[in-house]
C-alpha cells in the first residue's frame, strides 16, 4: 500500500469552512486563478462548505485567500 500522504485522497488533514464564490475570481486559460480580487470584494450566491487540503496535495494552490463584504 502506497503510504504518500500528499494525494487529495489521503491527505493527513483537511480544514472544512464557510465560503461564498466571488464572481471576478477565475481561473485562466492555464488552470491558475487570476490575481488575488482586493479585499473586501463582493460575494454571490449561497454560503457553502469547503474543504482546504494541504498544497502539496492539491492541483490548484491557494495560499491567500479574499475577505468578503456580508
Amino acid at each position: 500500500e502506497d503510504q504518500f500522504p500528499w494525494t487529495a485522497d489521503a491527505v493527513p488533514l483537511s480544514i472544512r469552512l464557510r465560503a461564498k464564490n466571488i464572481p471576478d475570481w477565475r481561473i485562466d486559460r492555464y488552470e491558475l486563478t487570476s490575481p488575488l480580487p482586493f479585499s473586501p470584494s463582493s460575494a454571490e450566491g449561497e454560503v457553502e462548505e469547503v474543504e482546504l487540503i494541504p498544497m502539496g496535495a492539491a492541483r490548484l494552490r491557494l495560499s491567500a485567500f479574499p475577505t468578503v463584504n456580508e
